[in-house]
Order: structure tokens, then sequence, then C-alpha cells
């Protein structure tokens, strides 16, 4: 099944983003982060593409693993930004060979490309398109790779660019053939309002899903406001930083309730809530549970 198809009206869609693991784990190892989640409704998994500096690996047989062991569909995070057309190619039929039929189309960091090269995220969304219909760099062939093609976007807009620019980008997308969208992660629903409210007016329907980000110390804050990320921080989140920063339990116990708040919240006009979990899958699914 395509994941895009999950989402129907008055049904809550619920998903959570799992990280490959540090080298020298065993596939089995991932049983433990999935089990949690399996245990709420959770209804899918996305598996994140680590840069090649890091030493984690692994993405597609990962996805293969959990779909073939759970019966539970996987979307694939492919970072095609530093990589020509043919590698990229190259690794959409690694794909279809795994027969993984759900792929998350990202530009990935400008920065971990060592061979200059630094496409757009709309130029890989076209190339993946273009695969999706058979056609090939050197050679149309009539049986296409149907695969559902998600993509990102920023309600808030990128640190690199302007709101409006990222908004027009994400629009592109979507007539190039995406048919699902997750955001970046929000913490004020009315930023995703604003998002919603403008891709009805540009005739947008494609599903698009809140991204839930939980956080783990007062340190995550100085990440989600810096310039890689750029996210605003409700002055509510902020103070609880500074009232437990002595108690990492007392903390998460007040993030845990803020973050259940925030998806109800947002779950009144989204389709879904998607999750990074930051392999945190616990912490997901006592959420989960809660407003499933």
């Amino acid at each position: 099944m395509k994941i895009h198809q999950l989402y129907q009206p008055e049904i809550k869609v619920f998903s959570a983003e799992l990280m490959p693991l540090p080298n020298g784990s065993v596939i089995s190892d991932f049983d433990a982060l999935v089990e949690p989640l399996r245990a709420v409704e959770c209804r899918y998994f996305t598996i994140t593409q680590p840069a090649p500096s890091t030493p984690k690996s692994g993405t597609p047989v990962i996805a293969h693993y959990l779909e073939r062991k759970y019966s539970q569909k996987v979307i694939v995070h492919l970072t095609g930004g530093c990589h020509t057309p043919k590698e990229l190619e190259n690794k959409v039929q690694e794909l279809s060979y795994l027969g993984i039929e759900n792929v998350l189309a990202l530009r990935g960091d400008p920065q971990s490309s060592s061979n200059g090269i630094n496409r757009s995220g709309l130029d890989v969304v076209r190339q993946l398109a273009t695969l999706r219909r058979g056609r090939y760099i050197h050679r149309d062939i009539l049986t296409p790779y149907d695969f559902s093609l998600a993509v990102p976007c920023y309600p808030e807009g990128h640190p690199l660019t302007t709101k409006e620019h990222c908004w027009d980008d994400f629009k592109q997308k979507v007539e190039a053939g995406a048919d699902l969208a997750f955001t970046q992660a929000v913490f004020l629903p009315e930023k995703y309002q604003q998002l919603q409210e403008w891709a009805q007016r540009n005739k947008i329907t494609i599903p698009i899903i809140p991204g839930i980000f939980i956080p783990r110390t007062p340190n995550d804050f100085s990440f989600l406001q810096s310039k890689r990320v750029g996210v605003a921080i409700p002055s509510k989140l902020l103070a609880l930083a500074e009232r437990f920063s002595a108690s990492p339990f007392s903390f998460e116990a007040a993030v845990d309730d803020f973050i259940f708040s925030l998806a109800a919240s947002l779950l009144q006009s989204a389709p879904g809530a998607h999750f990074y979990s930051l392999n945190r899958t616990d912490r997901v699914a006592k959420i989960m549970s809660g407003i499933s």
C-alpha cells in the first residue's frame, strides 16, 4: 500500500521517524524500538538517511526488514542533493529490488557533498517523478516503478531562505508529483494552520502532516532555534527548560504534557501527526496512546 492512501476523512493517522543505529548493531536491535509503537496506533515508520560521515548506515535494509517482519509499511528517506542523476537512479533501482513502495525525497545537507554537487530538493523530486513513470537516463521502459513520493515542507520557512520561497518550492514539488508532505517540527499550532490555509488557496490537496519533536533536554531548544533549524519555541516551553534545568525527570514529564496538548490541538485540523522520535519510541508511544 502507498502511504498517502492511508489518509482518509475522519481517520487520524499516527507515524514515527526512526534512525539507523550505530554501526556494530544487529538488525534485530530494531525490534526493541518498534515494539512500543506497535502497541499503539502507529500506522507506519520513516527511516532517516544518515550523512556519509556518520557511523550509521543501512536505511533501505532496515526498511525491508521492518516491512517483512511486521507487515508494516515504511517510508525510506532518500537524500539526493549531493548525487549525480545517475547515482540517484542507481539508489532508486536498489529500492525497487527491495520492494520499497514509499520514498521521502530530500535534498540533504549541502555540506555532506564531497564532489561539488549540490542539487536542489525540487530537482531531486522531479527526477524521482520521472523515474516513477519509467523514464531512465539511458532508456525508457514500459513498466514504471510505482512508489509514493513524499516531500518536506516548512511552515515557518527554512533558515537559509524566505518563507515565501519555501512555500513556492513546496507548491512546485506538488505540481511535479508529490503525494504527501511532512512539515518541519511545529510547536505553535497557528504556524501549521497558516500553511494549511495557504495550501487550500493554492489548491494543494495532498495530505500535509505536522511534524512533532519531543525535546529530550533543555539543550535541544538551542538547536531548534539555531540557523540550521529556525523554529519558534513558545515561551511556555522555554520556561519549562529553565524551571526544570536541574531535574531531567521532571523536565521530561512536563514536556510530555505540553506535547500531548500540542498534538491534540494540531489534530483538530491535521489528518495525522508524525513524531520525530530520535529513537525514544517509549515516549512517542506514551503520547500516541493518550490521543488515539
